[in-house]
């Protein structure tokens, strides 16, 4: 398991830098009116210069990446139930994008603010835990049938 955390660690840096440097590309075709912030302007006036906002965002990024990646392994541990990798991995993303967010002034600094961002933080949480849940039961489902068939 240690191999497969390392592993998909790794690989989780590079894709969180990723989706670090794609998300505000997306934001600044939205809201940009065609000008181009790769980091939160509030960051990137309490960093002192945009270039120590994007450092600070591509490293942040790059470990949230790290855990989400490695974090994926609560998945396969099938000895726990469905509700327990849920609970372990909703409070495992929680402690990174809470904090993260934060930081990186991607929420407004208000107990508003966060609640704000609690809510559709979880509520994007629960679409796609809902939709990988139906998915998965789906090929179980089929699985099954192609099980029972062959017997």
């Amino acid at each position: 398991m240690k191999k497969r955390m390392i592993a998909r660690g790794i690989v989780g840096f590079f894709i969180g830098v990723t989706i670090g440097q794609v998300i505000p590309m997306i934001s600044c075709l939205v809201y940009g009116e065609g000008n181009y912030y790769p980091v939160a302007p509030a960051l990137a006036e309490s960093c002192g210069t945009e270039l120590s906002a994007v450092w600070l965002q591509f490293v942040l990024c790059g470990m949230m990446g790290v855990c989400f990646g490695a974090g994926s392994v609560i998945w396969e541990t099938e000895n726990w139930s469905i509700l327990k990798q849920t609970v372990l991995h909703l409070l495992l993303s929680s402690a990174v994008m809470f904090p993260t967010a934060y930081l990186m002034q991607w929420m407004e600094r208000s107990i508003k603010g966060i609640a704000v961002y609690a809510g559709v933080f979880v509520g994007i949480y629960a679409v796609i835990w809902l939709t990988s849940y139906l998915a998965w039961r789906g090929k179980v489902q089929e699985l099954n049938h192609t099980l029972h068939k062959n017997q």
